[in-house]
C-alpha cells in the first residue's frame, strides 16, 4: 500500500482522529478527562508519522519534490503535536494554555497542508529528462 493515495489516507485518518479527540475531550469536564483523548491523540500522531514515511517511500512517483514536501509537512505536524502532548501530559489546566493551543493549531495546519500537497501530486505527469520521450 505504498502509494500517494495510501499516504494521504493515513494523513486524513490522523486528521479525523484529531477531530474526534478534540470532540471527546471537549464533551468531558476538565477534571474527568479520561484516557480516550490521550489515546486518540497518540494514534493520530502515529498515523501522521506513518503517512510521512509513506510519502517518502512511494516508489516511482513523478513528482518526488512534492512528495518530499508533503512528507515534511505531515511529519513536522505530527511531531509537533506529539511534543505538545508530551509537554502538557500531567499538567493541571494544560488545556488553558493559549500559546500551546496556537502551536497545536499551526501543527494541525501543517498536517492539513501536507495531506493536500500529497494528494495533489498523484495526478501529475512524469517530467521528461534530457529530451527523452516518455
Amino acid at each position: 500500500m505504498r502509494s500517494i493515495r495510501g499516504a494521504a489516507a493515513f494523513g486524513g485518518a490522523a486528521l479525523v482522529l484529531l477531530l474526534v479527540a478534540t470532540i471527546v475531550s471537549g464533551v468531558r469536564s476538565a477534571t474527568d478527562g479520561g484516557a480516550a483523548p490521550t489515546v486518540l491523540n497518540l494514534l493520530a500522531c502515529g498515523l501522521g508519522i506513518v503517512s510521512a514515511l509513506l510519502f517518502l517511500t512511494v516508489p516511482g512517483r513523478p513528482s518526488r519534490g512534492s512528495a518530499r514536501l508533503a512528507a515534511g509537512l505531515v511529519g513536522a505536524g505530527a511531531v509537533i503535536l506529539l511534543a505538545v502532548w508530551a509537554l502538557t501530559t500531567g499538567e493541571p489546566g494544560s488545556g488553558a494554555n493559549i500559546g500551546l493551543g496556537l502551536v497545536r493549531l499551526v501543527a494541525i495546519g501543517l498536517l492539513v497542508t501536507g495531506v493536500l500537497v500529497g494528494w495533489g501530486t498523484r495526478g501529475r505527469p512524469a517530467p521528461v529528462a534530457d529530451g527523452a520521450a516518455p
